[in-house]
Formats: C-alpha cells, structure tokens, sequence
C-alpha cells in the first residue's frame, strides 16, 4: 500500500501542478466584450475584426455582447459593475468615459473606474449627407443652415459621443443653430440621413465614406482616401481630436491579466489582416499601449471638460 502511495505521488503532484497552470492560464473560459453600440457601426465593425485577432493572438474564444444605448454608457455601466477578472471586457471609444460624465447626470462610473488596456484605432469624424442630398459641400450647407437658423437637424450616434460635441462645435463656430438627434449608434443614422430625414450626420469615417457622401473632415489633415474632400482647419475650424477606441476592463484588473492581453493586443493590431482590415473600412489603425491609453482618455477628458463649458451645454 505505502508503495503504491510512494508511485503514485510523483503523478498526483504532476496533475496538481498542471491544473494550477490551467487555472493561471488567461483566458482559461470564455471572454464576454461588451460593445456598447449597435451592431454594424464603426465600433461594431472594427471591434469584432479587432477581437477576432485577439481570439487568434492569445488562443482564448472571446464572445461580442452588444449593449447599446446612451451614447455608449449603458454598456460602460455594465463593464465597472462586473468582477475585475479579464472575464468581462468592453470594446469602444472613450466618448463614454472622458465625455459623457460632462454631459450626463448620475453615471454610475468615472474615469477612473476602468483598466485601460489598449488603444487600436483613431475614428476620424466627418460632416456626411445623402448621396443625393441638395447640398453639394460644406458652403451649400452652411449657408442654409444662415438662412434657415433652428431648422436643420444633424445626427450623432449619442449625447456626448465625439460627433455630437463634434456637431455643436462646428455650429458654435459658424454662429450656426441646429438641430442634434442623438441615436443609439451609426447603424440607425445611415437610414434616416439617406431617407431625407435628417439633414446630415456628424459620424466616423466608416459610415460617413462608405454609404453617404462626406462634405468635410474633423482633422488637420486631408486623409488620403479622400484627397478631395476638405478638411475643419481647411475651412477655419479647429481641428477636433478624434475618437480614440480600444479595449476595456474593469478597474483592478490583475497584473497577469493585463500583461496577457496587452501583449495579445499588440499581436492583434499588428497583424496583417486586421492592417488589411482597417483601410478596407477607412479607419484609422494605431495602436497605444494601456498607459498611453489612460492617458489619452484624461487628455480627452480635459478637452471635452473646457469644450463643454465653451458650449454652455449643461448635463442632461
């Protein structure tokens, strides 16, 4: 008996050993991602592309959850009340982190409430109508909007996203009074821009250059799969940050945890098909670590904070 035990030691120790390292391996189960916009925009799109690479990158299975609504933040909530495991991630901009609480009352997070574990791309935001809309640039429009002042609407995937405060800022500066319809993300706005509608959407390159016609550009540079639309500071505007998007965590976020998948983004944004991806779609790739992340989304707070103030907007 004691030398069946004294056999059988060496494999029990070896099964302990390799259930601990199954256990410490990330990710050992399913991954939910919460993105908090409709499927089929910019976020929707570039996010799944994203988390397919990443499911690749780190060998786990990482499973979409989409929970849109508010401008972002309903998915946002979600992730601060989950468990800081790695087992709950959200995929998105940090309009509902750096903007949002500027603007609406009672959130139950704050920006500090979230492991920012990376960046993966710059959403660059345009001023876009229909195809066939009247207005054949950004002075047909413009000019209206002078003659008709209240009258035109424009639309932006939520209140405080990048494309309302985008939108107002572009009002605020040309003495112009619009409209904003907030919706639950770009895949509504599309329809309501081409069925006449709304009047013009302030939205992310994805939806603005690949079924609407944009008329300018949020950027300080003309972008070189539309050399021939005009850019903001072209046309007298400053130049408005684009949304930065990338991946989430709760706050407390294990150190392993985060070393796994800040290394698994890295491989993701870097690989060739996403690349690939990514201007397919029109979307700017550009990968931050998890520091230069948080620092950008308190940079960006910093800047929708004083715009905010500048606009007289007050929360909702």
């Amino acid at each position: 008996m004691h030398a069946l035990l004294a056999r059988s030691l060496p494999t029990l120790v070896l099964l302990g050993a390799s259930a601990g390292l199954a256990q410490d391996r990330y990710p050992s189960q399913p991954v939910q991602v919460i993105i908090p916009y409709s499927a089929g925009g910019n976020s929707d799109v570039m996010g799944r592309a994203f988390i397919e690479q990443l499911g690749r990158a780190t060998g786990g299975q990482f499973v979409v959850s989409n929970r849109d609504g508010a401008g972002g933040t309903i998915g946002f909530a979600q992730l601060a009340a989950s468990r800081p495991d790695g087992y709950t991630l959200a995929f998105g901009p940090t309009s509902a982190v750096s903007a949002a609480p500027h603007l609406m009352k009672k959130l139950p997070y704050g920006l500090g409430d979230f492991t920012y574990v990376c960046q993966v791309f710059e959403n660059i935001f345009a001023i876009a109508v229909s195809p066939r809309s009247r207005y054949r640039n950004l002075n047909d429009l413009v000019e209206d909007a002078r003659a008709h002042p209240g009258r035109l609407s424009f639309a932006s995937s939520g209140i405080a996203s990048v494309g309302h405060l985008s939108g107002e800022g572009f009002a605020r500066e040309l003495g112009l009074k619009l409209i904003h319809v907030p919706f639950r993300g770009d895949a509504q706005i599309i329809p309501q821009v081409l069925g006449g509608q709304i009047d013009f959407s302030v939205s992310g390159m994805g939806s603005a250059a690949g079924t609407l016609r944009p008329l300018a550009v949020f950027s300080d540079a003309r972008l070189p799969f539309l050399p021939e639309v005009p850019t903001s500071a072209e046309l007298g505007m400053p130049a408005v940050p684009p949304g930065y998007q990338g991946l989430f965590a709760p706050r407390g976020l294990p150190a392993p945890v985060m070393a796994a998948l800040e290394r698994g983004c890295a491989e993701a944004v870097g690989s060739e098909a996403f690349r690939a991806f990514g201007l397919k779609v029109r979307q700017k790739v550009a990968w931050v670590n998890g520091a230069g992340f948080e620092r950008r989304a308190r940079e960006d707070s910093e800047y929708k904070r004083r715009l905010v103030q500048a606009l007289g907007l007050s929360p909702e």
